[in-house]
């Protein structure tokens, strides 16, 4: 497994940060970096154990799930499979193949610290 790991140091509150990162109209905003016009969103009840989708402009995108969330400190999504068309597939022998990567996103209480880790398979 491949872990790929980003940081970033944000001076801000992390309540803010937190807020720009997963809060409308700034999601969409900050993914347009790696989905240009993508119009990017994420939908979510926000609860360990919940349902999480990110999906694009086209309703495309991944299942997730929250595996834990300690706001607006540290959050942990699982990616269970894919949104196309429209339609969630988290059984299909192609997306088996990587349902379980993680995307791990921590703050720490000081001088906002943006860690973003992809372990991928």
């Amino acid at each position: 497994m491949k872990t790929l790991q980003f940081t970033k140091e944000i001076k801000a509150p992390a309540q803010k940060v937190w807020s720009t990162l997963w809060n409308e109209p700034t999601y969409s905003q900050w993914t347009d970096a790696f989905n240009p016009g993508g119009g990017s969103k994420v939908e979510s009840d926000w609860k360990v154990g919940g349902k999480t989708l990110f999906l694009d402009g086209k309703g495309n995108g991944m299942v997730s799930t929250i595996k834990i969330k300690n706001e607006p400190y540290h959050i942990v999504f699982e990616h269970l499979g894919e949104v196309i068309d429209g339609k969630e597939d988290t059984t299909s022998e192609r997306v088996k193949s990587w349902a379980g990567s993680w995307k791990n996103t921590i703050f720490l209480k000081t001088m906002v610290l943006l860690n973003l880790k992809l372990l991928c398979r």
